[in-house]
């Protein structure tokens, strides 16, 4: 791989994750919009599966090894599936609004999109 191509990959990486700490932000403000009720379950839920997700983003990262590596992103694909899970209970039972969904599930498609070119390349090589 060539020292102009290493850079683009690691400007890649350092992207998606900025975007993840940015959904993370975003996330956070929703939840604050969930009933009492909701604070140990859904909202505790839901954080628990971002963070998950953003460890095995930043494991990905640190990965040397191309298997080891597409583990970590295919861990964080299925934490994201979750998290759009997660997101159409809160739409269903009116804890974010439809405006609240369709941004969090943009952020999510676009994390997803840059995972998948991610994994992409590391099958590539």
């Amino acid at each position: 791989m060539s020292d102009k191509t290493r850079s683009k990959t690691k400007e890649k990486e350092l992207l998606i994750i900025s975007k993840f700490q940015q959904l993370i932000i975003y996330v956070y403000s929703l939840l604050r919009k969930y009933p009492s009720s909701e604070k140990h379950t859904l909202a505790s839920e839901t954080k628990k599966c971002l963070f998950d997700a953003f460890e095995s983003l930043l494991y990905a990262k640190k990965a040397y090894g191309k298997n080891v590596k597409i583990k970590h992103l295919n861990d964080v694909d299925v934490k994201l599936s979750s998290l759009t899970i997660y997101i159409r209970i809160a739409l269903k039972n009116n804890y974010i609004n439809a405006r609240n969904y369709k941004a969090w599930s943009y952020k999510i498609t676009d994390i997803s999109n840059m995972l998948g070119s991610w994994v992409n390349e590391c099958l590539a090589r």
